[in-house]
């Protein structure tokens, strides 16, 4: 600076500094030196202790990371459930957030961000719309003045997502993601008007990175959602008082049984549902009538879809009828749970699972029982 006791502002900063250097020789005697003799001696300058560094620097690399083919589930293990799904998500968004001491612009360059599936599809983020352009220059002006006190920080901020100029990053979830590669640097920009640059002797950069991954898809989903009813509590069906003592034929009785179900249907899509009965045991109870074991249904798409949201769900009032015989009342007595499996069919346009998105079930049993008594066997 022009006068150390002032501040740092623009007229009291040196653009260039001059150095003058003397050399003094003490002879301990005569010497002649002749017109081919010279001297020759090494210069340096070490910058051993400073607050801060003024003035104009050209571009340096500040930070560096990159990632090649880097498997998923070495960054979460719980990927390993997910890499062989297409979960077309519709509005991802990586935010980078910059904190840092600089009066100096910078500058980021994001080289390539991209993802492969096992079977080698590769899907990059693109910058434009014709989705060629793999790379891109993100500048960021500095809030930082060179006047301003050495203990200012800034903070920026940058955003990749599912937008033609911020990387078309939906387009990553069209295959199944198995390793991740990406590469970007940090530097000072030589590209900004900005003509005095103030660096720190502790100057630091902290990047932080969030990924935000909504349940928010693209048309042409399927899930399945599956939940299980336990404690289920159905004792072997007993005649009343007056049968319970009566011989009765062996082939003689019969039930109609029926399964009552209240469903509120909160997903945005149109579900066929399925129920398996097991027992203690988790083994699947089948009935003499049940062809595969389960019981299927169909639960109407909900009233109102709003943006992809639900904002008035159906309800499904459901009878599903079972014909039952003799040799069923032991075995369903030995039902202890009851599994539903809802596979969310493919939609027609893009949908949000938020946390209210659900499938609500209220269960009744009710059974008419029937019986030929053999009046022989009571005189």
């Amino acid at each position: 600076m022009k006068d150390p006791s002032l501040p740092s502002s623009g007229d009291n900063i040196e653009d260039t500094i001059h150095l003058s250097i003397r050399f003094t020789f003490d002879l301990k005697h005569d010497l002649t030196i002749y017109n081919d003799q010279h001297i020759g001696y090494d210069f340096h300058v070490n910058l051993i202790d400073y607050s801060a560094m003024y003035g104009y620097f050209a571009a340096h690399e500040l930070m560096r990371d990159e990632m090649i083919e880097t498997p998923l589930t070495q960054l979460w293990s719980g990927w390993e459930t997910f890499e062989n799904w297409v979960l077309p998500i519709s509005e991802p968004s990586v935010r980078l957030e910059v904190d840092h001491t600089l009066a100096v612009p910078l500058l980021v360059d994001l080289k390539h961000l991209y993802v492969t599936s096992k079977d080698g599809q590769r899907r990059d983020a693109t910058f434009d719309i014709d989705k060629q352009q793999k790379s891109k220059q993100i500048h960021i002006d500095t809030q930082i003045a060179v006047d301003d006190p050495l203990d200012k920080t800034t903070h920026a901020e940058l955003q990749l997502d599912y937008t033609e100029e911020w990387g078309n990053i939906d387009t990553l979830f069209t295959i199944p993601m198995h390793a991740i590669s990406y590469a970007f640097s940090i530097s000072s920009d030589t590209t900004s008007d900005m003509k005095q640059y103030r660096i720190l002797d502790n100057t630091q950069v902290n990047l932080k990175t969030m990924i935000k991954v909504p349940f928010a898809f693209h048309e042409g989903i399927n899930l399945t959602y599956k939940d299980t009813i336990h404690n289920i509590d159905i004792a072997a069906l007993d005649l009343d008082s007056l049968l319970a003592s009566t011989p009765i034929e062996g082939d003689s009785i019969n039930a109609n049984l029926n399964l009552y179900l209240v469903v509120e249907n909160s997903m945005p899509y149109k579900v066929e549902g399925r129920f398996t009965f097991l027992d203690a045991n988790n083994n699947v109870v089948k009935l003499n009538t049940m062809t595969d074991s389960v019981a299927t249904l169909t639960l109407d798409y909900p009233n109102a879809v709003v943006d992809g949201i639900v904002t008035e769900p159906s309800i499904n009032n459901i009878e599903v009828p079972l014909q039952l015989y003799e040799e069923d009342f032991e075995t369903i007595s030995t039902i202890k749970s009851i599994v539903f499996e809802a596979h969310l069919g493919e939609n027609m346009h893009d949908v949000n699972l938020t946390p209210e998105a659900s499938v609500k079930i209220k269960l009744g049993i009710a059974a008419n029982v029937k019986a030929i008594i053999d009046l022989s066997e009571l005189f």
